[in-house]
């Protein structure tokens, strides 16, 4: 269920935050806000937001579906993403994780 805050800007506009938070059992707790420049469109968007969730309760894991998604793939991923940021040691420390065992398991487990 969302709720609708309004909020009073310095300039003296007001604004209106949507929220939805979602506690279900056997997934994270979920929490989304959006701010809005009317109360009407709040009130639009967290219906279409709490319909898009019923839908696809894979949204509440984050951005990707982190059900299928190894240890192993994360690291992958973490290392495309932040490339040459860190050092020779961080890299090939990462790399050795993968080499193990552990990194079949999937990351939700």
């Amino acid at each position: 269920m969302g709720t609708i805050a309004q909020r009073k800007l310095k300039d003296g506009t007001i604004r209106y935050r949507a929220e939805i938070r979602i506690n279900k059992k056997g997934f994270p707790a979920f929490k989304e806000s959006q701010t809005f420049s009317t109360k009407r469109l709040a009130s639009l968007w967290i219906g279409k937001r709490e319909a898009e969730i019923d839908e696809n309760p894979e949204i509440l894991f984050g951005q990707e579906n982190l059900v299928d998604l190894t240890l192993d793939d994360a690291i992958t991923k973490y290392l495309a993403e932040v490339g040459d940021q860190y050092g020779r040691t961080k890299t090939y420390s990462l790399k050795l994780i993968q080499k193990l065992p552990i990194a079949q398991n999937r990351v939700t487990e």
